[in-house]
């Protein structure tokens, strides 16, 4: 299932999550990306107004890049979503070694998903250019520090509802849903619901 919103000048973010099956192994598809469907290039300042906290691309947050996920265990709504709490750790937890970058603007290629970073002052400096479309495969979440007094160990999604979130720093986002109706070692069931843009 896809949801999307659409970004300032014409772009669009999309989600979506797609439950899979592999022999006993049950896991969920979560793909996002920002695209310019436009036949121009896209210049956006960086805003850093992000709608919920703990968004990220990976176990280093967001690294500088404009949009993250975020799975929350319940069901929520874009009118509720920031009482939710802390989302479930879907990164595995340990020590990285995370940079902090700083970014000015976002300029996005016409016709997909490439964005060049640019910071400085007037937006001269080119930070690095990357591909806005992130594919993640979830099993469940991590519980633990990920060190040696508290070793991180992955847990599988239990029965009940769970909220996915895709969100920008541009102050937007985009709820999906899905439902665990059973575990067990060789059957479980997960159903996938629509979201709502908000």
């Amino acid at each position: 299932m896809w949801q999307s919103v659409t970004l300032p000048d014409g772009l669009k973010m999309y989600l979506n999550i797609t439950p899979s099956r592999t022999a006993q192994l049950e896991y969920m598809t979560i793909n996002i990306s920002i695209i310019n469907p436009t036949a121009h290039t896209v210049t956006i300042d960086a805003a850093q107004d992000w709608p919920i906290n703990g968004t990220a691309l990976g176990p280093c947050g967001t690294g500088g890049l404009p949009m993250g996920i975020a799975v929350y265990d319940g069901y929520y709504t874009g009118s509720n979503i920031t009482a939710a709490g802390t989302p479930l750790a879907v990164f595995e937890p340990g020590v990285y070694a995370c940079i902090s970058v700083y970014v000015r603007s976002f300029v996005f290629s016409p016709y997909g998903s490439s964005s060049t970073q640019r910071s400085g002052t007037n937006g001269s400096f080119h930070v690095g250019s990357y591909s806005l479309s992130y594919h993640f495969v979830l099993s469940g979440f991590w519980v633990g520090q990920g060190n040696s007094s508290s070793p991180a160990v992955l847990e599988p999604f239990q029965p009940g509802p769970y909220t996915v979130v895709g969100a920008n720093e541009w102050g937007q986002l985009v709820l999906l849903h899905f439902r665990i109706e059973g575990v067990s070692d060789s059957n479980s069931t997960f159903t996938v619901t629509g979201g709502q843009d908000s």
